[in-house]
């Protein structure tokens, strides 16, 4: 029995030194391991690439700007002006006409059998005017008869002129060489006197009219010069300010303000055609020189506009020495779980260190020392920036939140915070 009190003893003796000796290695495995930096890998790392610009000098001119629409000038209604039946229609919407083209032609039986029978009144009335007119010569009849017959002559004569007319108007003619608009008149349909049956458009002299709030149009006269651009053009066209609306009814006080304008062929037409939408400006103040950055390097954040700058810093970062090649070992023996498993055994009191790697000589060097170094770095500024008149892909800055020799970042991305490492990969160029 002495002999196993003896092996218990020994085994409760190995369990205690197999509990202590595990505390510095447990602690050791969960500290955090730090791995030597260089210089030459900080030097080495790189930020977000960014493109960058300068701020420059540009004019700005001080424009207002509303919406406006492209107007005919010249706008010719065509109606019918005898009662019949339409025979033919010789135009379609987008059709080219020229003045005194025939477009729509109604029926002229009746309103030839109209003539006839005027003509027959009216030679009727003729010869009994004449007959009286003799007898009154003779003195058989007083004046005041033979004015009875003169009147019956006269009204015979005006419903001959009138028919005459009425022929006349069977055939409608455009009054101006231009474009059919609209149209509400088909073969075969009967028409009144008065209903409508095209429109004409003349092309070739065209107006914008710009809606003009109440508060701007006291800068707007006669004669003032004003741009215009229409959707499918991408360049601001001259204008002349024609007229101005004297009142307005707009419940939102807009004025009708109309820009003579030059209208010029295009491919397949016009290039100006009535209903087309036009922005216009009006110059309201000379022109102003300030530093101005392009509308893609701003951010709009919360309501207000941000802009980033990249600064130049020298910062203190810990590095450390390469180890000797002689000490170094393999990555995996450096760091793995073995290696850290006897790094943690040899702060035990070496149980584990004489089973692992051999210690190293005296003097050598065991780990890297670890010293700081001052590295330049590139980092994102955010910057709060008031933005005022913009023009040509460019916008003012208000308050100087930037100068010339500053590089603001372009196309920003998402990543991009105040203080992130950046690395610039395109310079906009020198100021």
């Amino acid at each position: 029995m002495r002999w196993l009190w003896s092996l218990v003893k020994a085994l409760l003796v190995l369990l205690v030194l197999t509990g202590l000796l595990s505390v510095p290695i447990l602690y050791s495995l969960g500290r955090p391991q730090v791995r030597a930096v260089s210089i030459e890998k900080i030097h080495a790392e790189e930020g977000i690439p960014v493109e960058t610009v300068h701020p420059v000098l540009k004019e700005f001119r001080d424009y207002f700007h509303c919406d406006g629409s492209v107007v005919a000038d010249v706008r010719a209604m065509l109606r019918a002006n005898v009662e019949e039946v339409v025979e033919v229609v010789n135009a379609r919407v987008g059709d080219a006409v020229r003045k005194g083209q025939v477009l729509v032609e109604f029926r002229k039986t009746d309103l030839e059998a109209a003539i006839q029978a005027a003509e027959t009144a009216f030679q009727e009335a003729q010869n009994n005017y004449d007959r009286y007119a003799k007898l009154r010569e003779d003195g058989v009849i007083s004046q005041d008869r033979l004015e009875l017959y003169r009147t019956r002559r006269d009204n015979a004569a005006a419903a001959l002129e009138a028919a005459r007319s009425r022929l006349k108007f069977a055939d409608v003619a455009s009054p101006v060489d231009g474009v059919v608009e609209q149209r509400w008149v088909e073969a075969g349909e009967y028409k009144g006197v008065g209903k409508e049956l095209m429109t004409i458009v003349d092309l070739s002299t065209v107006e914008v009219a710009a809606l003009v709030p109440e508060a701007q149009v006291a800068h707007v006269a006669p004669g003032t010069q004003a741009e215009f651009m229409l959707e499918s053009q991408d360049e601001w066209l001259a204008g002349t300010v024609s007229r101005v609306s004297p009142a307005t009814t707009d419940p939102n006080r807009f004025f009708d303000v109309y820009l003579k304008v030059q209208n010029s062929p295009a491919s397949g037409g016009w290039l100006m055609r009535p209903g087309m939408y036009a922005q216009v400006r009006f110059l309201r103040s000379d022109k102003v020189t300030t530093l101005a950055v392009p509308d893609n390097a701003l951010v709009l954040e919360n309501g207000s506009n941000i802009i980033f700058v990249v600064q130049d810093s020298v910062e203190q970062v810990q590095v450390a020495n390469a180890a000797p090649e002689a000490n170094r070992q393999p990555e995996e023996d450096e760091h793995g779980f073995a290696a850290r498993l006897r790094r943690g055994a040899r702060r035990a009191g070496g149980f584990f260190g004489r089973v692992g790697r051999p210690r190293a000589a005296a003097g050598s060097q065991e780990a890297p020392q670890a010293r700081y170094e001052e590295v330049r770095v590139q980092r994102a500024r955010r910057l709060e920036a008031e933005v005022g008149l913009a023009e040509e892909g460019f916008v003012q800055l208000r308050g100087e939140p930037v100068g010339p020799a500053d590089l603001v970042i372009v196309n920003v991305r998402e990543a991009i915070t105040d203080g992130t490492r950046v690395r610039v990969v395109e310079d906009g160029g020198a100021p």
